[in-house]
Order: structure tokens, then sequence, then C-alpha cells
């Protein structure tokens, strides 16, 4: 009989706890019910790339208030000089102050939109991470489409990408305003911050592809991304015919804000960015996933 009272009594306890949850809970050992960042797939997604996020935001920030500190060295490097300002006038001086500006603005603009490139490509390399640690196993039993799978790596390392350049580039903006008499020319700055979008996004997409049908193959992406920006970055010294940068979407806009991007031009990069990323798809949802 009592075997039997305490039969119940131990079966009514294991009913009323969760699966490998302890009977005696203490205060202060953890939540009874788990965040609204643990609740669904994509909300867990961002939580455990928030590290990784902030750190390359740092980074970032950190490039972007050195670069737009030089402004005012470029300039006075370059140009400062009482005897050239006798010969060439105020007016030309000023002018080819802000042709210095803008061709910096290139170099700089280049270098920080090549790391924000990085920093979305690690996001998306997440997928990887999370396939070799058999986290999709954990997965087996929740509603998570093929769609939605793909969409959170990806759209994660677009917005990550896309927002860490306009963080950057406007610190960027902010510190070279702090260090010059005349500030930045806003017109020059806008052309630099749009422009170089269509070629985050491409490089972006491009990557999904891999993801997609080859993620094996994955870290050619990296390679390929660090070799086109070497030779668009340094195509003066290099000597490259201009076939060759078109190979790589810096080619396309490369010389932004020196020359304006087209809206035609961005509109078909952003265009093949969208087509790449639905090829991208196509092949994630037909392979296996690990």
């Amino acid at each position: 009989m009592v075997s039997i009272v305490l039969g119940l009594i131990a079966l009514a306890l294991v009913n009323g706890r969760d699966i490998n949850a302890g009977l005696i809970q203490f205060a202060g050992r953890g939540r009874q019910r788990a965040t609204v960042w643990l609740r669904g797939f994509t909300t867990l997604f961002v939580r455990l790339q928030a590290r990784l996020v902030l750190t390359w935001l740092v980074g970032l920030a950190f490039f972007g208030a050195m670069f737009g500190s030089l402004f005012h060295e470029v300039g006075t490097m370059m140009i400062d000089n009482p005897q050239l300002t006798k010969i060439i006038g105020a007016q030309l001086e000023a002018s080819m102050h802000h042709a210095i500006y803008r061709h910096f603005l290139v170099m700089v603009s280049m270098f920080i939109s090549f790391l924000a490139i990085l920093a979305g490509l690690n996001v998306m390399q997440r997928f990887h991470t999370d396939t070799v640690r058999g986290a999709y196993d954990l997965l087996g039993g929740m509603r998570l489409t093929r769609l939605k799978l793909y969409a959170t790596y990806v759209s994660g390392a677009m917005i990550v990408a896309l927002c860490l350049w306009g963080v950057a580039f406007m610190i960027v903006w902010f510190t070279a305003n702090m260090v010059l008499t005349v500030p930045m020319d806003v017109t020059m700055m806008q052309q630099a911050l749009v422009g170089y979008v269509p070629s985050i996004a491409v490089l972006i997409a491009i990557a999904a592809v891999l993801l997609g049908w080859a993620p094996r193959w994955f870290g050619l992406i990296y390679g390929y991304a660090g070799v086109m920006f070497l030779m668009t970055y340094m195509k003066n010294l290099m000597d490259l015919p201009m076939w060759a940068l078109k190979l790589s979407p810096y080619g396309w806009t490369y010389n932004v804000p020196v020359v304006s991007l087209s809206v035609v031009r961005g509109s078909w990069l952003c265009g093949l960015a969208v087509v790449l990323l639905i090829v991208g798809y196509i092949g994630f949802k037909k392979r296996d996933l690990v």
C-alpha cells in the first residue's frame, strides 16, 4: 500500500516538471522561462551573433575615427603651402583641397566597406558552425522552414554588413568635420555613402549562392573578396585593364565619389544582388542541410 502511494506521488512529481529539470529549483539559478531572445530560431541567432557584431562594430568605429582624423593631415601635407597659394591663388587651392578629399575618400570608403563585408560573411558563416555542432538535430522538432533558415543567415549577413558600413562611414564624416575648418561637402559624402551599397549587396549575394549550392566551398568567398579588393584598391599601381576590374562588384563603383554612381548602374547592381539571392535559395532548398 505504501509503495502504491509513493509511486503515485512520484508520478505526479514527474508529470509536474520539465524533462531534465530538477525537482527542487533554487532562486537565482536561472530563469524558469526562456527570454524572448531564446524563443525562436531567428531571435536565438541574433542573440548568439550579438558579441561578434559588437566586436566588428568597435573595430570599424576605431578605423572610421582614425581615417576621419586623417583628412586634415592629408590636406595640409599635400597643399597647404604659402608659396603655392601665392602662385595658384586661394580659390584654386580650395578646389585642389576638394579634389584631394574626394580621392582620399575613395580609399577610405573602399577599405571600410571591405571590412563591413567581412563582418557580414562572418555572420553568414555561422551556418557552417551550426552544421558542425549538430544544431539542426536539435531544431528538427521546430516549425522551421528552409526559407526561414536561409533568410535568417543571409538577411542577417546583409543587414550587419550594410549597417556597419553606414555607422562606420558616419563616424568618418563626423570625425572629418571635427578636424577640418571647412566641413566636408554633403553631396560628396552622400554619394560615397550610397555608392558602395550595391557593391556590398552583390558580394554578400555571391556568398549566398555559395551557401545555397556549395557550402563546403564557402571559404572561397573570402579569397575572392580579398583578391578583388586588392586589385581595385591598387589599380593604379598594378595598371590593370578595365575588364579585369569589372570582374569584381568594386569594379563598377571603384571611383565613387570622384565619379558619381549613376542610378542605372546602381539599380542593375542591386537587381543582380536580388537575382543571386534567389539563385542561392533555390540551391539551398534542393540540397541536404548537412
